[in-house]
C-alpha cells in the first residue's frame, strides 16, 4: 500500500464525515431559523388577533356594553369573523378556547364546542407556557397563545409544521446533493494535491532504485523549491559523491590488477629462472689438465677423466664416437678401410 493510499484512505471518510456533519448542521440550523422564523410570523399574526379583541372590548367600553351579554356575544362573533380577514398562509389559522378548555372560535366548525381540558400542551399554555405544539388531523401543529382576561380567552395562532418546515424538508436533498458534490470536488482537489506533493517523493524513490541497481549516474530532477527540493539536491550530491567513488574504486581495483598481473608474471619468471639455474651448472676459473693424457685435477689433488670431471661439475654427458682422422690414423692400413668409400668431409 503506498503513501499515497494510506494517506487517501486516512483523509477521504474524514472529508466525507465532516461533510455529512456540515450538512447535518445546516439543516439544523436551517430548521431552527424557520421555526424561529415561523413563531415571529405567528407572533404577529396573533398580536393583530389580540388587537382585533382589544377594539371589540373598546367599543363595548364605549357604549358600556360590558355587562350586557348579548352584546358581548355579539363582539365576539365580529371577532371571529374578523379574524379571518388576517393573512395566516396557506394553512395557517386563529382559535379561540375559553378557561374551561372548549373550543370558542376555530375555522374548522366541526371542532367548535371540543374540550382542550385534559390535552397536556393546553394545560402546559394555562400554567404561563406560550407556546404549544400539538397534533390535530394527524399534523403536528406549532401554536403561539395569549390569555384575554376580560373574555376569559385563550387566543391561539397556529401553523402546521409542514407549512414552515416544508421549504426545509424541500432543501434537504439539495443540501445532501450540494454535500455529496463537495466532498466529490474536495476528494478530487486532495487527490490532485497529494498527487503533485507526492510526485518529487516518486521520482526520489525511482532514483534511489536505479542507485540500487548500480547507476549511480542518476540525477533526479529538481522541480520544486521546497522540502522535497532540498532533499532532491542533497540526493543528486549523494549520488554524484556515490559515482565519483565507485570511479575511484574502479580505478583501484584496475590498478591492483594490474599489478597482481605482474607480480604474477614476476613470479612465474622467478619460477623459470631458477629452475634453469637449477638445471645449469657452469664450471669457472683454470682447469689444470694433463698435456699429454687430458686428466684433470680437481680440488682434493686427485686426477679425473675429462669426460668423469665435465660431467660431474655440469649437466653434460658423453656418447663416444670417433672421428675421421682418428679412424684414418688407427685404421688407415686396414683393407676394410680402403674397401669402404668414406665420404671426403669425413676423411
Amino acid at each position: 500500500m503506498t503513501i499515497i493510499s494510506k494517506f487517501l484512505a486516512f483523509l477521504l471518510p474524514s472529508i466525507f464525515m465532516v461533510t455529512l456533519t456540515m450538512s447535518a448542521v445546516s439543516y439544523h440550523y436551517s430548521i431552527k431559523a424557520l421555526n424561529n422564523l415561523a413563531e415571529t410570523w405567528l407572533s404577529g399574526r396573533l398580536v393583530e388577533a389580540v388587537r382585533i379583541v382589544i377594539d371589540q372590548e373598546k367599543n363595548l367600553s364605549d357604549y358600556q356594553l360590558e355587562s350586557v351579554v348579548g352584546s358581548r356575544i355579539k363582539a365576539q362573533m365580529d371577532a371571529g369573523k374578523l379574524f379571518d380577514s388576517i393573512d395566516m398562509g396557506n394553512q395557517g389559522y386563529i382559535f379561540v378556547v375559553n378557561a374551561k378548555g372548549i373550543i370558542k372560535i376555530h375555522p374548522d366548525k366541526t371542532k367548535i364546542g371540543l374540550s382542550l381540558s385534559n390535552k397536556d400542551w393546553f394545560r402546559e399554555v394555562k400554567s404561563g407556557v406560550p407556546k404549544a405544539v400539538f397534533v390535530s388531523d394527524d399534523k403536528r401543529h406549532l401554536a403561539l397563545s395569549r390569555y384575554f382576561s376580560p373574555w376569559d380567552w385563550y387566543i391561539f395562532a397556529a401553523d402546521p409544521v409542514e407549512d414552515y418546515y416544508g421549504p426545509a424538508k424541500r432543501v434537504k436533498p439539495y443540501l445532501l446533493i450540494i454535500g455529496c458534490l463537495g466532498f466529490f470536488f474536495i476528494s478530487a482537489l486532495i487527490a490532485i494535491l497529494v498527487h503533485r506533493l507526492m510526485h518529487p517523493l516518486k521520482k526520489l524513490v525511482e532514483g534511489a532504485q536505479q542507485i540500487g541497481k548500480g547507476n549511480f549516474d542518476t540525477i533526479v530532477p529538481v522541480c520544486t523549491r521546497d522540502e522535497f527540493g532540498h532533499l532532491t539536491k542533497e540526493f543528486n550530491s549523494m549520488a554524484r559523491n556515490l559515482n565519483r567513488l565507485t570511479v575511484l574504486r574502479s580505478e583501484l581495483e584496475n590498478e591492483i590488477d594490474q599489478k597482481e598481473r605482474v607480480e604474477k608474471q614476476r613470479e612465474i619468471l622467478i619460477k623459470e629462472l631458477k629452475e634453469a639455474l637449477h638445471e645449469i651448472k657452469t664450471l669457472r676459473g683454470i682447469l689444470p689438465i694433463c698435456a699429454n693424457c687430458k686428466k684433470i685435477r680437481d680440488d682434493q689433488g686427485h686426477w679425473n677423466i675429462l669426460e668423469s670431471y665435465v660431467e660431474k661439475h655440469s649437466e653434460a654427458s658423453f656418447s663416444h664416437g670417433i672421428c675421421p682422422g682418428c679412424i684414418k690414423t688407427l685404421y688407415g692400413d686396414e683393407a676394410w678401410y680402403k674397401e669402404k668409400d668414406w665420404p671426403k668431409q669425413e676423411i
